[in-house]
């Protein structure tokens, strides 16, 4: 009897854990507009993103607290869902792009706050599903490009349909404090260009001047690295594979590691000769690091890291399966900071899109696979690398990322050539 309950609890947790890891990826914000409780579903058979839909019964709108701004002077930007449908918010599907700001992501609160209101004459429900505090990092006119949201529907046929909602454009000009009347007297405060260093970042690698370029690998911990759409094993293990057939057959590079999710850890700073990396590699695990996927961090602390070897020319490798969802900083405006330092980044977007498989240990049944829909953003990956004169490789297979750290070696070695040839 006590056996045959235990059973029927073991199947009751698999199948919630099952479910669970089905809506996460853009379903784990999911929420119902009409009571605001969390709610799990399964994921619909089909990978395709709907287009943007026009519907006037639905839409969200994006909005800042003042269009101008001094420099470090914080700027609140709003996600505002209105709805008159049965409407169920199920997270961003596409990354808003924040160029040109320091970035603090509020926590969105389980019990999404809601209220009715009149709207151009009609009732809507009004739901608040995002704010992030912006600070102006330089002077200038902004376009903000607010991204896309996923919602399901019930409208008069009784069926449940998914939409994808985007906001319109918002410009925001941010103004210098220098010569004003403002800043007569007053010193300049508001956070650093550069994220403070984890803890356990060393920061005793030394400041080389030999002229040797450097790289740095950035390797996203998240847990979507987990999928096993690459074989053998997860993305994370397939990673770090390649990783370490790259540095075994060029021992001698200047090389440091960091690891990001949500935020950004060294695990090797710069140092000639890859064994170091190598060693701290093996240790590297999904898990490490508070889930997220900081990109725009983890490339500024890239470059931060590099700026302590004053090459003519050093690179980045950056290795990551999702999206900018957190952090203080936009990847593009990383990835200007890179350009400004001679940085060249070599972004590689690993694993396939939409449903993929996921492991589930069942202490019972053993080990079992769950879909669960992950996007890889392509376009913004490929825009870091253009921006920075580096490349982008879309790779869903171990043999495409071999390939793509064969290119990097043959940059690499064209690299170092140069430079002993301008150190003679």
């Amino acid at each position: 009897m006590k056996k045959g309950i235990l059973f029927i609890l073991s199947l009751f947790l698999t199948f919630y854990v099952a479910t669970a890891i089905e809506t996460w990826g853009v379903s784990k914000n999911r929420k119902n507009v009409t009571d605001f409780k969390v709610v799990t579903m399964p994921r619909q058979t089909t990978t395709a993103v709907p287009t943007a839909t026009i519907d006037p019964n639905i839409f969200v709108k994006a909005s800042v607290d003042k269009p101008e701004a001094y420099l470090n002077e914080q700027i609140i930007l709003k996600y505002d869902l209105y709805t008159r449908y049965d409407t169920r918010y199920e997270g961003f599907v596409k990354e808003g792009r924040l160029r040109g700001f320091w970035l603090e992501y509020k926590e969105t609160d389980k019990n999404v706050p809601r209220e009715t209101i009149q709207y151009e004459g009609r009732k809507f429900v009004k739901a608040t599903i995002r704010e992030i505090i912006l600070s102006p990092i330089a002077p200038g006119k902004y376009t903000i490009e607010p991204g896309a949201v996923r919602v399901s529907v019930v409208k008069e046929s009784g069926e449940r349909q998914e939409m994808q909602l985007k906001a319109k454009p918002i410009e925001i000009i941010a103004k210098d404090l220098t010569g004003t009347e403002e800043n007569k007297g007053q010193k300049k405060t508001g956070a650093s260009i550069f994220p403070a260093e984890e803890s356990n970042d060393i920061q005793s690698s030394p400041n080389f001047n030999d002229g040797k370029p450097g790289l740095m690998i950035l390797l996203d911990v998240s847990g979507s690295m987990l999928a096993e759409d690459l074989q053998p094993g997860n993305r994370l293990a397939v990673a770090k594979n390649a990783l370490k057939t790259f540095m075994n057959a060029k021992p001698n590079i200047r090389i440091g590691v960091k690891v990001f999710a949500k935020e950004v850890v060294t695990v090797a700073p710069l140092t000639d000769g890859t064994k170091k990396s190598l060693q701290e590699i093996e240790n590297v695990q999904v898990g490490m690091v508070k889930d997220g996927t900081a990109i725009g961090d983890a490339l500024l602390a890239g470059v931060k890291e590099l700026k302590k070897n004053p090459a003519r020319k050093n690179i980045i490798v950056l290795l990551s399966d999702g999206a900018n969802n957190a952090g203080h900083i936009d990847p593009l405006t990383a990835a200007d900071f890179s350009k400004q330092d001679n940085i060249a980044i070599y972004a590689i977007g690993i694993g396939k899109d939409g449903l993929v498989p996921f492991p589930i240990n069942d202490p019972v049944l053993g080990k079992r696979y769950v879909n669960a829909e992950v996007n890889v953003d392509d376009e913004t990956l490929g825009e870091i690398a253009s921006v920075t004169g580096g490349k982008f490789f879309k790779v869903v297979d171990a043999n495409q990322l071999k390939d793509a750290f064969d290119f990097i070696g043959i940059v690499l070695t064209r690299i170092y050539k140069e430079s002993a040839s301008n150190r003679l």
